[in-house]
């Protein structure tokens, strides 16, 4: 599901605008030369950019007439990069309806300025970059919203009958029109008798794997492994009946009112197989793993805040579903030790992440999707608890403030400070972002 771009390299009539660092203008006519330069620079955009970007072939233009031949060029793709690298008329380019970014080489705007600020302020599709960097980040935002508008969610058991939090439940249609997401429903009794129908030596298999897998096993016995994986096989029914690649889980009901086992070791498997996987049916909370999620390509974990200490400026962010491969999809699963969950019953994991320091960023958007709070920090600590099994100590600017922006409870939780995109992506979406 990668993000296609289509490099536009637009000389002009009368050869490339080199700006040197010194202040002068290297004409380049020469056609070789001009090429030359120009595969050199992609060479090293492509080293910037992150696996979610695919670079469709170039094309060189020099008159507006050439623009003409873009049109079935740029049939699959998703955004265009305008390289300015001479005068030319760019309305064929515009015209297209693509999100483009512009550059006209490093930190020399000049000629990007010149052929599209203008109309960055009509579209919120176009944007400026002064270089690798950020035609990389700004890549990234627009790979965010394709993955968005490609998004289905499955919600199973919703409406929930009882433990309803009304407020946390997001209007369909509006996230439809500002995210691009698609919702469908799949009522709890579905999903039990899914659940009821899964065959016994499967759960059982699948059970005994994640025991070999783990470091250790500690409470969970066989018939719990066995239960818990019979959720997970499932959910995988489910998401596969659904189309889904995301899904709310009203799991207090399931557990508290009806006695299933939890299912938190399965939720954690989902989201490091990248479907993002929010437990007690928050609907905010599940947008916000995806939102962040998608910008850092990475999972995300979501907790309650527990605890906020002003005198360490330390949030405690604290639940029992967390991914094993925090630091990506693309980076080796960390060990694992499987627990029960609340010190009772049920499986769920502590992690084995070697973790203090790490430079972090937590989100939460508004049920109304009018506001994402953002903040940065950094991993003071990380334990194993039994209420939840999981805890974050974060370190902040100023918890007070953390605190006063929160528009809930449960918090997504990605590793690295993703906040210069997520306020770009913001924008984009029409989602103010306040970041502590």
């Amino acid at each position: 599901m990668s993000l296609k771009v289509k490099p536009v390299i637009m000389v002009g009539r009368h050869g490339g605008l080199l700006h040197q660092p010194n202040g002068t203008l290297d004409i380049v006519t020469q056609e070789e030369r001009l090429q030359s330069i120009v595969q050199e620079r992609l060479r090293e955009l492509k080293a910037e950019l992150s696996a979610q970007v695919e670079l469709l072939p170039e094309r060189v233009v020099q008159h507006e007439a050439d623009l003409a031949q873009l049109r079935g060029e740029t049939l699959e793709a998703d955004a265009l990069l305008g390289y300015v690298l001479g005068v030319m008329p760019v309305r064929g380019i515009l015209q297209l309806g693509l999100p483009v970014i512009g550059f006209s080489g490093r930190h020399t705007p000049m000629l990007a300025l010149d052929a599209f600020a203008e109309e960055k302020a009509q579209r919120k599709d176009i944007s400026i970059a002064l270089d690798f960097r950020d035609i990389a980040e700004q890549c990234r935002v627009l790979a965010a919203q394709k993955r968005l508008r490609e998004t289905r969610i499955a919600l199973i058991g919703f409406p929930p009958p009882w433990f309803s939090r009304w407020y946390r439940f997001t209007d369909p249609e509006r996230a439809r029109q500002k995210l691009g997401v698609e919702f469908t429903s799949v009522d709890l009794r579905e999903f039990l008798a899914t659940l009821h129908h899964i065959d016994d030596a499967e759960a059982r298999a699948t059970g005994q794997k994640w025991a070999e897998e783990a470091r250790q096993v500690l409470e969970p016995g066989e018939a719990d492994l066995r239960e818990a994986a019979r959720i997970s096989l499932a959910l995988a029914q489910i998401l596969k009946r659904t189309r889904a690649n995301a899904l709310a889980l009203n799991c207090q009901e399931m557990v508290y009112s009806m006695h299933y086992p939890p299912p938190c070791y399965p939720l954690c498997r989902l989201r490091d197989e990248n479907v993002a996987a929010a437990c007690e049916g928050d609907v905010p909370a599940l947008l916000s793993m995806l939102i962040l999620g998608y910008v850092a390509d990475k999972p995300a974990f979501m907790g309650n805040i527990a605890h906020a200490v002003p005198a360490s400026n330390q949030v405690l962010i604290s639940h029992c579903v967390v991914p094993a491969r925090m630091a990506g999809f693309d980076q080796p699963a960390k060990p694992y030790i499987l627990r029960n969950y609340h010190g009772r019953e049920g499986v769920t994991s502590w992690v084995e992440l070697d973790n203090i320091g790490q430079e972090v960023t937590l989100g939460r958007v508004d049920r109304n999707l009018e506001r994402i709070a953002l903040a940065r920090g950094r991993i003071a600590e990380y334990r194993d608890t039994v209420t939840c099994r999981t805890t974050f100590a974060i370190e902040l600017a100023d918890v007070r403030q953390f605190i006063q922006n929160a528009p809930g409870n449960h918090f997504a939780l990605v590793y690295d400070d993703w906040s210069q995109a997520l306020k770009a992506l913001g924008q984009a979406l029409g989602i103010e972002v306040t970041l502590v």
